[in-house]
Order: C-alpha cells, then sequence, then structure tokens
C-alpha cells in the first residue's frame, strides 16, 4: 500500500504546486495535505457523489474558504492491496489554513452525512509536503519522491535540504 499512496503524495505536490522555489538558507514552506481512501456504499456511484461534490464546492465558496485544494483521483487499476475506488486529496495553503476544520466540525454535518451515505472512507492520512526545487520546465511530468528520510547523526535539516536540492 506505501508504494501506491507515495505517487500520489507526489501528484499532490505537482497538482497544488506546494511551494515555490525558495532560496537554500530560508525554510522550506510545508503544506499540509491530506488522503482519505474511499468505496462507494451498496448501490452508489459516481452519478450519485457528484451531486454531494457540488453542494460541498457551494457550501466553501459561501464561507470564503478558498484555501483548500480538493482533488478525486480515480484508479484505472487496482488490487486487493488497494481496496478503493476513489481517492480524495486535499491541501491547505498552510497550516493556519487547517482553522477551517473548526468550521466544517461545527456547521457542515448534514454534508458529512451526505457523504456517508455515497461513500465509506476508512482510509484518511495526513502529512505535510513542500517541494525541494521544482522542477525546470521538464517535457513530461517527472516527479521524484523522497520519503522515510534520515539524517546523518551531526548532520542538520538545512544541510540536507541543500543535499537534495544539490542532487
Amino acid at each position: 500500500m506505501r508504494i501506491l499512496i507515495l505517487p500520489l503524495v507526489t501528484l499532490a505536490m505537482i497538482l497544488a504546486d506546494v511551494s515555490p522555489l525558495q532560496a537554500q538558507d530560508t525554510p522550506p514552506t510545508w503544506r499540509p495535505l491530506e488522503i482519505f481512501g474511499c468505496t462507494f456504499v451498496e448501490d452508489a456511484d459516481m452519478s450519485d457523489l457528484d451531486p454531494v461534490i457540488e453542494n460541498w464546492n457551494e457550501w466553501m465558496d459561501e464561507r470564503g474558504i478558498d484555501d483548500y485544494f480538493a482533488e478525486l483521483l480515480i484508479p484505472n487499476f487496482t488490487a486487493t492491496s488497494f481496496p478503493f475506488e476513489i481517492l480524495w486529496l486535499g491541501v491547505w495553503e498552510s497550516g493556519g489554513a487547517m482553522a477551517g476544520l473548526q468550521q466544517w466540525f461545527t456547521e457542515a454535518q448534514g454534508l458529512d452525512e451526505d457523504f456517508a451515505e455515497v461513500v465509506d472512507c476508512p482510509l484518511h492520512l495526513g502529512m505535510a509536503a513542500t517541494n525541494v526545487k521544482p522542477p525546470a520546465e521538464p517535457e513530461g511530468v517527472v516527479p521524484v519522491l523522497f520519503s522515510d528520510c534520515t539524517i546523518h547523526e551531526g548532520r542538520t535539516g538545512p544541510e540536507a535540504r541543500r543535499a537534495l536540492i544539490e542532487w
């Protein structure tokens, strides 16, 4: 499962343009990211989910919440180790923008129930993402992701970041 999720995180960073090119000595910009893994409930399909998403978009627009990006990812091929029919990918502009979650929890109970009538989402992953160095106008998408890295004893995070940028 981890192997399949890592490309999705890379895709999320590309889709959300998670940070502009930064000087090597400045701290990176981190963006909170979430992925929900979902399957349709019995007799439901995309035609049932589309109006729920439309209502969600209207709810977000009415409240001026524009610092959250969401995209549906639909796998073309699956396996028993990846039982999801839909992935909801969400990215906040910043950690501070996640304060909108409080508004969701207090005001959006009806929308939450609408989603639950159509999809069951047992997977919810949360993480933070940053671009170390954006690609320079590639001819195709060439994502690279470093994950679960450790920094050698006596070294610092900024040193590791500089090494990745140089690489």
